[in-house]
């Protein structure tokens, strides 16, 4: 039994590494762990409710590790290749109890089961990822391995005689495998960690697990020892019995990549479009445009290679975020419609003011500028004809000594490129 419960540990987790090394080209990827409660009950097609009036639950713990992969815009869509460690059965008591009278003072039969599952939950995550608390809805598909457990069937009598048997579940009626499928609801909470590139997530989830196989085992067309049976005795088996419950988790995901320590700022390598390059600290002096002198230039045929223009006080975001708020796409449009109809190359330059360390401007000014980047993206400009870079609060047009001044400070540019 123990050699088959680590054949199937080993299968398990080769599956769980297939997917997880398949998904590592994807977006996000996040590895996390998970525990939590379930509730589990044996249902029955063909029992005699008079006899068996009392079906319980079996309760467990349910420990989890898994690699959670989200694509396409926003990450709406995730699949989290998972395996998990629990127990299902369930209790029926008073059995025949009406019939027998009060010569019997109590009888139950009990199922329990430790089951490795596989599981791949395929999840649909609602609103924006930049979102702090972010809702999702799911279903997964479960295959559940037996790894051992045991059947008690106990009649107790007034005179407290009893009578039943204990046996082992690889010596009884119940099946190896079980198949699942579990519709899921979920809320996720984003916070940032110093360190990491992309915020981490907990998570509270419930689910319901629907089971769509049989759990008699291979005796059922030869007899077995079950609920109906009071001693060794085999018998045949009516019916079916699958299990079904309620299972909630507390889930935790760290994101797999991990950012950069403070250095200067160095080219970094990406995917050819868009191309990230830093640039040198020492800010060249060139003029500054608004969008409607480049507009002008671009009607005399004027060349605009090497102008700047820059969005002060026209883009803005969130407070500390790289959320674009809905007053600065008007503006973003009609840039768009300007570099579509110019097919012009452009790099996006985040800039901030001082307040904060260096580090954070940095990484702030460089999420911002992805930000308004991938936004012209979906505007339809072409994506080779975009890079971006950041600065944080070192290249100022002016002091950051007022309110003012950090006004200015805190733009988007657009350089335009040979």
């Amino acid at each position: 039994m123990k050699t088959n419960a680590m054949k199937k540990l080993a299968m398990t987790m080769a599956m769980v590494a297939v997917c997880a090394t398949v998904a590592a080209q994807g977006p996000n990827i996040y590895f996390g762990l998970g525990t939590g409660f379930h509730s589990n009950k044996m249902k029955y097609s063909d029992i005699n409710e008079t006899l068996y009036p009392t079906n319980e639950n079996l309760n467990s713990g349910v420990l989890s590790m898994f690699a959670e992969i989200s694509f396409l815009p926003n990450h709406m869509l995730a699949v989290r290749p998972q395996f998990s460690y629990l127990h299902r059965g369930g209790t029926i008591k008073d059995i025949a109890k009406a019939e027998w009278g009060n010569t019997i003072k109590d009888t139950y039969y009990k199922l329990n089961s430790g089951f490795l599952d596989f599981r791949m939950p395929v999840l649909f995550q609602i609103g924006n990822d930049n979102f702090p608390i972010r809702p999702y809805v799911g279903v997964a598909p479960i295959v559940g391995f037996s790894t051992g457990g045991d059947i008690d069937m106990m009649i107790w009598g007034k005179d407290m005689a009893a009578a039943g048997y204990h046996v082992e579940l690889n010596k009884s009626n119940m099946a190896s495998t079980y198949f699942a499928v579990a519709p899921m609801l979920g809320i996720k909470i984003n916070f940032p960690v110093r360190g990491l590139a992309n915020a981490c997530f907990l998570g509270l989830e419930a689910s319901y697990e629907i089971g769509l196989t049989d759990t008699y085992g291979k005796e059922k067309d030869g007899g077995a020892w079950d609920v109906l049976s009071d001693s060794h005795n085999s018998y045949p088996l009516a019916g079916t019995r699958k299990f079904q419950g309620f299972e909630l988790n507390a889930i935790v995901g760290i994101p797999l990549h991990i950012s950069e320590k403070k250095v200067e700022p160095q080219p970094a390598p990406v995917q050819p479009a868009p191309v990230v390059r830093p640039r040198p600290v020492v800010k060249k002096q060139k003029p500054c445009y608004t969008l409607e002198e480049i507009d002008e230039m671009i009607s005399r045929r004027e060349s605009v290679i090497g102008k700047t223009i820059c969005a002060v006080d026209v883009i803005n975001f969130d407070f500390n975020k790289a959320t674009i708020k809905r007053e600065s796409y008007p503006y973003l449009q009609r840039l768009a419609k300007t570099l579509t109809r110019t097919n012009a190359k452009v790099e996006v330059k985040g800039h901030t003011d001082n307040v904060g360390s260096d580090e954070y401007n940095m990484d702030l000014s460089k999420k911002r500028a992805k930000a308004v980047h991938d936004y012209l993206v979906r505007l339809g400009v072409n994506p080779n004809n975009l890079s971006y870079s950041y600065y944080g609060y070192r290249q100022p047009l002016t002091d950051n000594d007022t309110e003012e001044g950090r006004t200015m400070n805190r733009r988007v540019e657009f350089e335009f490129l040979k």
